[in-house]
């Protein structure tokens, strides 16, 4: 019965965990086939102390094998001939387990799909002993020029002082290597902080409300299972602050409302509103197609503080709605709002809101899966280019992958002009027409979009007879069916103008090119490369963000 237990284990581990990389395949046909497994599939077993790891030679055609185990203190055996065996290990570390396996034959090996080309094979697995996970973290104060400050006392009941608006900073130590670090502290800011696969990492909690609060830390782990947890009650005591409240921070709340974060709680604002200026300028299309320039004062029609854990947010209802395209300037005037504590905001003008913008292209504007793009055609072709669009690891800003892009030679139809041109089709789909059907992305129509990405061109040589010239070395299109969209442009900060002149380019690093446009239709097609000369360039981080059009008043 035991036996016939052992051989259920094993194969419900192999079907429920597999292998780390690759889906598990039924060993072949053939007589000898090798297949060693673990509790961990193919992967590298992680054994907590005490506790059991599975082995299992599946192989076929095997006419004898030896395990190898540490035995003395660290295993509950020694060797075995076993074909399937559950071992024991007492000791944290990392030890080799052997198995030696002599065939009919040379065995087929389904891991790389070959014959190996000797009938022995010597296998060894590498086991990691971990402890039973038991939390230790220490907290620390936070100095003003933010390092490490004094540590808190770590005990319940300690009530370590901080001042409104103040935060502290965790640092674990725990043993046993959990995966998933969780802090909890109702109230604080943030609430729940929770860390995955980065032990070193260190986690800064800001309490910005008077009270006492507790602090629970639960370090936990998948595989091997294991967990802890630490409960510090009244841990912290926030008492009232000596130092100026600070302006974090502005948004927007909703659709009439602006908020303004503060560094810690704020008492009751009613009778201030008379106090802020919110000033909003943009332009509209009025009913003739002209553009028209919109600069009002909105009225605050009423200042509150946010619910509950958004105590903090100054929130202005201005009655009716603000769009993204607006910008928008703050002031303020005064001594009437203050913290909980009892220190008055300080009085400040020209503060402008911040947009936050979704970026409609997160998903794949990062360039690192090239089944996300189809490639378009090249036209003016230069054949053969040494190399077709690609997504490569070479030159990266973020993530893993870019999209490459590279173009040779001189246009055979206009020899003084050397013109190659790059269209990289984002419709998504067997769609190489552009016409709109199966795309990911969809734009509405006569809704304006910002767009940003970033470049990098590796090299770059303009053609003979043509350095002189006044000429675009690259430009970067957003180009819908027929129609170019928008030129996208580098924006100089020491620059007033928005040029894609090639003293505006950067050879050997990073930046970033922008651009504004109203959709026309439903659909958005490719990027365009254009360029006069030989460059190898890659982009990366599209950013596609829609901006609300303010209506006519």
């Amino acid at each position: 019965m035991k036996r016939l237990l052992q051989y259920l284990m094993v194969l419900s581990i192999v079907t429920l965990l597999g292998c780390d990389d690759d889906e598990y395949e039924q060993p072949s046909d053939t007589p000898s086939n090798i297949h060693v497994t673990t509790g961990f599939g193919t992967g590298r077993p992680i054994v907590q102390i005490n506790g059991f790891e599975s082995f299992a030679d599946l192989s076929i055609g095997v006419e004898s094998r030896e395990w190898i185990f540490p035995g003395g203190d660290v295993t509950d055996m020694t060797a075995t001939n076993e074909d399937v065996l559950q071992v024991t290990f007492f000791e944290t570390g990392t030890y080799e387990v052997s198995l030696s396996l002599d065939f009919i034959e040379p065995p087929y090996d389904w891991r790389t799909q070959t014959f190996r080309s000797s009938d022995k094979i010597d296998t060894t697995l590498i086991v990691t002993v971990v402890d039973s996970v038991q939390a230790q973290f220490q907290a620390f104060y936070i100095a003003v020029d933010g390092t490490d400050s004094t540590e808190l006392d770590m005990s319940s009941g300690a009530l370590n002082q901080l001042m409104a608006g103040e935060s502290i900073r965790l640092k674990q130590n725990s043993i046993g290597a959990p995966t998933v670090l969780e802090y909890t502290s109702l109230g604080a800011r943030p609430e729940i902080a929770r860390v995955i696969d980065n032990p070193d990492s260190v986690v800064d909690i800001k309490y910005s409300r008077l009270g006492r609060y507790d602090l629970t830390f639960n370090p936990f782990r998948t595989k091997p299972q294991g967990s802890d947890e630490i409960v510090l009650t009244d841990f912290i005591e926030v008492i009232p602050s000596t130092r100026p409240i600070l302006l974090e921070n502005i948004f927007r709340f909703s659709d009439n409302v602006i908020a303004l974060e503060y560094s810690r709680t704020l008492d009751d604002p009613t009778g201030s509103e008379g106090n802020f200026s919110i000033r909003v300028e943009n332009t509209f299309i009025d009913e003739n197609g002209i553009d028209q320039i919109f600069d009002q004062l909105f009225p605050v029609m009423e200042a509150r503080v946010g619910d509950g854990a958004e105590d903090n947010l100054l929130l202005l209802d201005l009655g009716q709605p603000i769009y993204s395209s607006d910008l928008i300037t703050i002031a303020y005037s005064g001594s009437t709002v203050q913290s909980a504590d009892g220190i008055a905001i300080a009085s400040f003008s020209d503060e402008i809101l911040e947009w936050q913008f979704e970026n409609l292209a997160a998903e794949f504007g990062g360039f690192e899966d090239e089944t996300d793009w189809n490639f378009g055609p090249t036209l003016f072709p230069v054949e053969p280019l040494p190399s077709p669009p690609s997504v490569s690891p070479v030159q990266v800003r973020t993530g893993t992958r870019s999209m490459q892009f590279e173009s040779f030679g001189r246009n055979p139809t206009d020899p003084d002009r050397s013109v190659s041109e790059v269209i990289l089709n984002a419709n998504f789909g067997d769609n190489p027409d552009f016409d709109g059907e199966d795309l990911r992305l969809t734009l509405r129509d006569a809704a304006i979009y910002r767009v940003k990405i970033w470049a990098f061109i590796e090299s770059y040589e303009i053609p003979t007879g043509l350095a002189d010239l006044d000429l675009q070395e690259f430009s970067l299109y957003l180009w819908q069916k027929t129609d170019k969209v928008v030129t996208l442009e580098v924006r100089d900060p020491s620059d007033s103008r928005a040029s894609n002149a090639k003293d505006f380019w950067r050879e050997g690093e990073w930046f970033e090119l922008n651009g504004e446009f109203t959709n026309v239709g439903d659909g958005f097609a490719a990027i365009h490369m254009r360029s006069i000369g030989a460059f190898k360039l890659f982009v990366d981080d599209l950013v596609i963000e829609e901006v609300e059009q303010r209506p006519p008043p």
